[in-house]
C-alpha cells in the first residue's frame, strides 16, 4: 500500500501561566498556543500484520513503546479495532526536524499526526470526537495538534478554545544545546511556590491579558502580552535562554520568549530582514545550536505532503 505523508508542526506557547498545583499532582495552567512551519516529516501505511513498526530518521530516539509516535499508533489501531474486523497493522516513519526538550511538542505533534493517518490509511473508521478521545489518551498537546492553528488552552491543557489570532509573521527558534523536561521544570515551579498556587493568582495573567487585548486591538495588541512562567526558572539551569532573548530583541523582535518548558526561545518578527538578521546573530555568537525561520502557520488542519 501507498505512502501516506503529513508535516507534525511545532508549536509556540505565546503564553503560559501556571495558575495552580492539582490534588493529582498535575497542574492548571492558561496558555495561547500557535503552531509554526518547523514540522516533522511523518509517513505511514498499512502492513500485513497485526503490529506497529516504528523508523525514526534525522534523531537517535527510541522505536518502540517509550515513542509517543508509537504509542499513537497502537492506541489508534486499537481503536479501530474496537469498531470493525480490521487485522492488519501498520508502518510508521519519521523525519525529525523538530529538536527534542524543546517545549516545541514535536512528539505530541508526531503522535497527533500518527493517529490522522492510521484513521485515514483504514478509510476513516474513527470520527473526530473519537481521534480526540485517542489523542487525549497520549498527551495532553495532543489534541490541539490534530488541528492546529491558535488556542486558548485551560486546566490542564485539555480544555481548548479556538481563537481568531491570524499572525502571519516569521519566527526565529533557537534552542541551546541543554534541554529541560517538562517533569523537571514543573517540580522546579513546585518547590519555588511551596503552597502550589501560582503567586499571581487572583491577578490577571498574561494569558487573559492576551485575550483581551486581542477582542480590543487584535494581534498587534495581544503580541505584547507573550510571556512565560517558565522562563526565569529555566534560565537559572540555561543561560543561554536570556542571552538569545537578548539577541533577538536586538535585532528587532516585537516579542521573544521561550517556549513551554523550554529550552527553545521564539521570536516574532515584522519582517524577514529582521528574522535573517538575528539568525545571524545567533549562528555568529553561538555556532553550535539548533536555529530556524519560519512562520506562524494559523491553518486549522494537518497539512498533506504529496
Amino acid at each position: 500500500m501507498a505512502w501516506l505523508r503529513a508535516a507534525a508542526r511545532a508549536k509556540i506557547n505565546l503564553t503560559l501561566d501556571i495558575v495552580a498545583r492539582r490534588p493529582d499532582g498535575y497542574h492548571d495552567i492558561e496558555s495561547v498556543m500557535h503552531t509554526i512551519g518547523l514540522a516533522d516529516e511523518v509517513c505511514v501505511r498499512m502492513s500485513e500484520g497485526p503490529l506497529v513498526s516504528l523508523r525514526v530518521m534525522g534523531a537517535e530516539l527510541p522505536e518502540d513503546p517509550r515513542n509517543l509516535a508509537w504509542k499513537a499508533a497502537d492506541a489508534t489501531l486499537r481503536a479501530i479495532m474496537g469498531k470493525s474486523a480490521a487485522g492488519n497493522g501498520v508502518e510508521v516513519e519519521l523525519v525529525k526536524n523538530i529538536p527534542f526538550e524543546a517545549g516545541l511538542a514535536g512528539g505530541s505533534s508526531d503522535a497527533a499526526v500518527v493517529i490522522h493517518l492510521v484513521n485515514e490509511v483504514f478509510g476513516r473508521p474513527l470520527v473526530v470526537s473519537e481521534l480526540a478521545a485517542v489523542a487525549s489518551g497520549i498527551g495532553a498537546d495532543v489534541p490541539f495538534l490534530l488541528t492546529g492553528g491558535a488556542v486558548f488552552a485551560e486546566g490542564i491543557g485539555d480544555r481548548l478554545t479556538v481563537l481568531d489570532c491570524f499572525m502571519d509573521r516569521p519566527v526565529v527558534i533557537a534552542k541551546p544545546t541543554t534541554g529541560l523536561s517538562t517533569s523537571l521544570m514543573y517540580r522546579a515551579w513546585d518547590e519555588k511556590h511551596e503552597a502550589g498556587r501560582a503567586q499571581s493568582i487572583g491577578k490577571d495573567t498574561s494569558s487573559r491579558a492576551f485575550l483581551s487585548e486581542l477582542a480590543g486591538k487584535g494581534p498587534d495588541g495581544a503580541i505584547k502580552h507573550v510571556h512565560n512562567d517558565f522562563e526565569d526558572l529555566a534560565a537559572i539551569a540555561v543561560p543561554e535562554i536570556s542571552e538569545f532573548k537578548a539577541i533577538m530583541l536586538g535585532a528587532g523582535a516585537v516579542a521573544c520568549a521561550m517556549s513551554g518548558s523550554g529550552t527553545a526561545v521564539f521570536g516574532i518578527f515584522d519582517g524577514e530582514d529582521d528574522a535573517r538578521r538575528a539568525m545571524e546573530a545567533l549562528r555568529n555568537g553561538h555556532g553550535d545550536i539548533f536555529t530556524a525561520c519560519t512562520r506562524l502557520d494559523p491553518r486549522r488542519h494537518i497539512p498533506m505532503l504529496e
